[in-house]
């Protein structure tokens, strides 16, 4: 037998009676379910396939306690603690009524009118059902124990009318009768590219819970004292009734204390009349919509999956909300409707491709990527992208070498922790790419130059010495520690920025800076601050530490020491069993040297993985070529490079405290 939902009148003007919208047989658990009819499985199953994305869950509860000066006289919340046995267990009781905060209106609670001939001011619930039914004990005709059965599932809309008005600088009051224009709820959704599907959940913000919680206790209590207290809304209009009936909606909700403006400035449409005593459309109110505006502002979308689970209460008029948006676990319950669809092999690409950062060797493939693109193998090869601005992360011109490079990434379900957000440990690993990027850039040609270079110096001494030449040791760039704080978490899938930059560097570290940032909501916006990072890097030739400045001298970035000047750092000689903390450098206490077995190996370059002299030099007059020499003095440089050092200065020292700790 086909379910009335199957021949469910498609436009509003189809409706034989515009009041009443009774298909289903009396005391039925079809009649009781209302408009949920629409939430069938193949509605709830796409709901959850498209809108559960992020795993990302937001209450949309109001603490109970919030309003504790409830109107129209209703009783305030009570909670009891007392003990069930003394010293063993403690016990919960709640006194409190389900209108007093986030709350769905139940078929039982509003009424409509209905008059006849022989009595004019009748009035029947949802169905025709009379108030004598609702009374009797016995009767569980439209109670809500027929949506607790089912529970409240689907795609949840969102359009958020308190943050539009807030910028057009209309003043949202939610405490009193400012109703709210359907033309500014179709322009907000055409503004957020929301288009409404069939048994969509549609919830309007309007800023009960900010005007509630902005108000004294004096004004709180000359509210609950109102015999009519006045609530912001939706507006009253037979438009705002065919726009919701041609969209299907399974069931509608606000922040607002009665979802439409009361006391009603257009009685004839009212909506609790019509929508709820008329169609058995749920009506939710003071839902708290605060923490989903603001996610759906972070995420750039306006619709997500919305799970409630009425009191199982069979003949109650109301029930509490108890929603949660954007719900993961309600997945255990789809699965099995979802098996036909997705096998378990199809399960098993699908999260290695949503993890696919984290599949064995994406990591070298990623470093090896930064490292083919950035080592720049032609003169014309740019320092930076195309397009890349040289400034700071503030907007402000800079030297090249101060230049921050910036990598893009996600948080993928496996470099989540048990709190279900980016493991402390995988920041790292994403540093690793990050610098990699940049230093990779910076150091060519300087470390091929500088390679040749001391070939030939270390050939010279030997053969001034009469020893025989050994072979060219290869150079490379190590690691030498990294530092990380923690501001902010970083949610699954949510998009993130890896700013990294050179911050300074002494006789034998360069120093890395690195941010991890939430792109700014819109072009010119401010970013968030996730975490800070701070490493240093180290050059080696065989057991040679090379000094910094030579290589980015020799890269074309520095200009050469004024005359006067202390001379530029030598090579240190670092032996097998050297440490590396102690010598003072410019007041901070650096390596004296570094053992090539205590870092880890970043870059390495053979002698035949390096170019020839032409190329390297033209390169080097490239980048040379790409600042002002006359703009970007010595003096300026080593000023900008001893501010950095000051930054550092806290990690150089503890990196050296720590190493003395360890020889007590």
């Amino acid at each position: 037998m086909a379910s009335s939902i199957d021949n469910l009148p498609e436009k509003y003007d189809d409706l034989p009676n515009k009041r009443q919208y009774w298909p289903a047989a009396a005391g039925s658990a079809e009649e009781g379910l209302g408009m949920l009819r629409i939430l069938t499985p193949e509605i709830v199953a796409n709901a959850a396939r498209t809108q559960i994305q992020t795993g990302l869950r937001v209450c949309l509860n109001w603490d109970l306690e919030n309003l504790d000066v409830p109107g129209f006289g209703r009783k305030a919340f009570e909670h009891r603690v007392k003990w069930l046995e003394p010293g063993i267990a403690f016990d919960d009781e709640y006194h409190f009524n389900p209108q007093q905060s986030s709350q769905w209106d139940g078929l039982r609670h509003h009424s409509a009118p209905d008059p006849t001939s022989n009595d004019e001011a009748r009035r029947v619930f949802y169905g025709g059902t009379a108030e004598e039914e609702i009374l009797d004990p016995n009767s569980t005709r439209i109670g809500i124990g027929y949506w607790a059965k089912k529970g409240i599932a689907g795609r949840g809309v969102l359009i958020d009318y308190l943050s539009w008005a807030e910028k057009k600088g209309i003043t949202v009051d939610g405490l009193s009768q400012h109703a709210v224009p359907l033309d500014d709820v179709l322009a907000i959704a055409r503004e957020c590219n929301i288009e409404f599907q069939r048994g969509d959940i549609f919830f309007l913000r309007v800023g009960l819970t900010k005007t509630w919680c902005a108000m004294s206790d004096a004004q709180k209590q000359a509210y609950g004292q109102q015999t009519v207290p006045k609530h912001a809304g939706l507006e009253q209009s037979e438009r705002v009734l065919r726009f919701m009936w041609d969209n299907h909606f399974s069931a509608v909700a606000s922040d607002a204390v009665s979802f439409e403006v009361f006391p009603p400035l257009n009685s004839e449409f009212d909506l609790h009349h019509h929508m709820l005593a008329g169609w058995g459309l749920p009506i939710g109110e003071m839902f708290d919509l605060e923490e989903l505006a603001e996610t759906c502002k972070q995420l750039g979308r306006w619709t997500f999956f919305i799970s409630s689970s009425p009191l199982n209460c069979a003949k109650g008029p109301n029930t509490m909300a108890l929603p949660l948006s954007l719900r993961m676990e309600n997945l255990r319950e789809l699965l099995p409707g979802l098996s036909s669809i997705m096998s378990w092999k199809m399960l098993a690409v699908v999260l290695a491709i949503i993890n696919l950062k984290n599949l064995p060797l994406v990591w070298h493939i990623r470093v090896l990527h930064y490292i083919w693109w950035n080592i720049r193998r032609k003169p014309q090869d740019p320092y930076f992208p195309k397009g890349k601005a040289m400034v700071t992360h503030t907007g402000k011109p800079t030297h090249p070498v101060f230049v921050p490079y910036g990598i893009t990434s996600r948080t993928p379900i496996l470099e989540t922790d048990y709190n279900f957000h980016k493991s402390n440990s995988t920041y790292f690993s994403d540093l690793d790419i990050s610098r990699t990027a940049l230093v990779t850039r910076i150091v060519t040609p300087g470390v091929s130059i500088v390679s040749k270079e001391l070939d030939a110096e270390l050939r010279d001494a030997s053969l001034r010495d009469g020893k025989k030449p050994s072979a060219p040791k290869a150079i490379y760039i190590a690691l030498g520690s990294v530092y990380c704080s923690f501001k902010r978490e970083i949610k699954p899938f949510e998009l993130y920025e890896i700013e990294s930059r050179i911050v300074s560097w002494d006789e034998k570290w360069m120093y890395i800076l690195s941010f991890f940032l939430r792109p700014a909501a819109k072009k010119g916006g401010k970013r968030t601050l996730f975490a800070t990072a701070l490493a240093k890097y180290v050059v080696k030739k065989g057991r040679l530490t090379v000094p910094p400045e030579r290589v980015l001298r020799a890269s074309g970035y520095l200009p050469p020491r004024p005359e006067g000047a202390v001379p530029e750092p030598g090579l240190v000689d670092s032996p097998a069993d050297v440490s590396g903390a102690g010598t003072p450098s410019e007041g901070i206490a650096a390596s004296s040297g570094v053992d090539g077995s205590l870092v880890r190996e970043v870059l390495k370059l053979n002698e035949g993985d390096i170019s020839g002299q032409g190329n390297l030099a033209a390169k080097r007059k490239e980048n040379a070529d790409s600042w002002n020499t006359d703009e970007w003095t010595w003096e300026r440089i080593e000023e900008e490079r001893l501010r950095g050092l000051k930054v550092v200065e806290g990690y150089v020292s503890l990196d050296a405290k720590l190493h003395e700790e360890w020889e007590r």
